[in-house]
């Protein structure tokens, strides 16, 4: 009889725990709807949208209802959807890049961020930050930040600084869309070293897709293809970082695990896609993006934009510099494989 309450109970908390959740599970879902059917005939980035108007429901709301849902899609539905994002890549994609790429993209990226933690001492922002807005610039934009974040020690400044490295990123990465293909005009480069130039210095994958195959077919399929194995090398990072990190206390108490499982779930699928064992790819990866932009609402509505700009301008001076780093150290790889 015991035994059955004791189920009855373990029952009855999953139950309230769900009624908990399923308020502002449900909101962000459908701010991300709103954010990504208006993204659709605006041009806006998703990213951009999902924040502001995850804000803006926020100052609407006001309500505590929706806030066990809001943080159960800020931790969980992020790092599911940043483990789903291993669907979009496949080892046949990598491989066909060449040896002088293979090696030269994990360069770009390691020096990328060790500059940016370096940035980030100089300018007395500390190291967290700095792997978080390295990593967010030589990685993939918006969804590293998020991922890198899941590996990071939390405290009170943590969600605020998140939100500032993705609309930092966001709009560097758009600025970027725009001038690279003409900058590679002005420099006479190649169909391979352009892809290769945008693929690897461009934060997001979208804006990655817009300027390469503003160019050409063939220079957005080696852009994209060189974009999606510096995704990969997310799980590699974010595996190193978490490790690096592993028992530091954050400022809330706790510890974090030394492997996070989402990079277990992002490697499964990048094994199952490279042997056709991944059945509904572009589904999963529509989901995954889709999961990502509830997470940004998320983190939108859980944000204080006063409060984030108390961040400061050196937080700015890290990202731009990062930008021209990551842009450099792209240049050098494209004109040597040219």
């Amino acid at each position: 009889m015991a035994a059955v309450s004791a189920a009855q109970r373990r029952g009855l908390r999953l139950f309230k725990t769900s009624g908990d959740i399923l308020p502002g599970l449900l909101l962000a879902g459908a701010i991300a709807l709103v954010a990504t059917f208006i993204e659709r005939y605006s041009g806006v980035p998703v990213m951009v949208l999902a924040l502001l108007l995850g804000y803006l429901t926020r100052i609407a709301v006001g309500n505590d209802r929706f806030a066990a849902g809001i943080d159960f899609v800020a931790t969980t539905v992020l790092r599911l959807g940043v483990g789903l994002l291993g669907a979009r890549i496949t080892l046949d994609e990598i491989s066909a890049l060449g040896v002088p790429t293979l090696v030269g993209v994990p360069m770009v990226v390691a020096g990328t961020i060790v500059i940016g933690i370096g940035l980030s001492l100089l300018l007395r922002r500390g190291t967290a930050f700095g792997v978080l807005a390295g990593g967010a610039t030589a990685i993939c934009g918006a969804s590293a930040a998020l991922a890198i974040s899941a590996a990071l020690p939390q405290n009170r400044n943590s969600e605020r600084q998140v939100v500032f490295v993705i609309i930092g990123v966001t709009t560097l990465s758009t600025i970027a869309m725009v001038l690279y293909p003409l900058g590679s005009r002005y420099l006479g480069l190649d169909a391979l070293a352009t892809g290769i130039l945008f693929g690897a210095s461009i934060h997001d994958v979208a804006q990655v897709v817009g300027a390469g195959y503003a160019v050409s077919e063939q220079t957005g399929d080696l852009a994209v293809t060189t974009k999606l194995y510096r995704v990969a090398l997310l799980v590699p990072c974010v595996a190193l970082i978490a490790v690096c990190f592993a028992g530091t206390q954050a400022e809330r108490g706790g510890r974090h695990p030394v492997l996070p499982w989402f990079l277990l779930v992002f490697i499964g699928l990048v094994v199952a896609s490279s042997f056709g064992l991944s059945y509904g790819q572009p589904y999963i990866s529509s989901v995954s993006g889709y999961f990502l932009v509830m997470a940004i609402v998320a983190l939108g509505y859980k944000t204080s934009f006063g409060a984030m700009a108390r961040i400061g301008p050196a937080a700015s001076v890290i990202l731009v510099a990062e930008t021209l780093v990551i842009l450099g150290l792209s240049l050098m790889l494209a004109f040597y494989v040219s």
